[in-house]
């Protein structure tokens, strides 16, 4: 793993047989205020979390994260313990036609327990796609 374009490096890990499998990307901006929901195409919609949809999504964060190195939610039981006590009212899915196409998970407790990038809040800390909605132009 390299952090930056460091082009040395990347050149001796490619003479070692070394190639570049998955980046990663932290990205912030400063809000002024909380912006409206964007308006998407007539097959997406944005549909609120509810408790009643944590199995659903659960499996859908496996199901996303399932190639990802390391990545472990533990059972739904273990999950749900940990995470039931978050503030839902910004998790959100994304449907396209009616199926789970994505997840938006936002948590304002990173920022209050300290958790900010660089100094900066961090209230969106995943948005994903599934694989079988990837490609299409989901978040406007």
């Amino acid at each position: 793993m390299t952090l930056g374009p460091d082009d040395a490096a990347r050149r001796l890990l490619e003479s070692r047989g070394y190639r570049e499998v998955r980046r990663h990307f932290a990205m912030t901006i400063e809000l002024a205020a909380a912006p409206a929901r964007p308006e998407l195409p007539e097959e997406f919609a944005f549909v609120d979390f509810q408790e009643n949809d944590a199995e659903a999504w659960y499996a859908a964060m496996n199901e996303i994260f399932e190639a990802e190195w390391s990545f472990d939610l533990g059972t739904f039981d273990e999950w749900w313990q940990v995470r039931s006590a978050d503030d839902h009212t910004r998790w959100f899915f994304i449907q396209h036609n009616g199926a789970i196409a994505g997840l938006v998970q936002g948590d304002a407790s990173l920022r209050e327990r300290g958790h900010a990038r660089g100094g900066r809040s961090r209230d969106i800390c995943a948005i994903v796609v599934r694989r079988a909605s990837a490609g299409r132009e989901l978040l406007v």
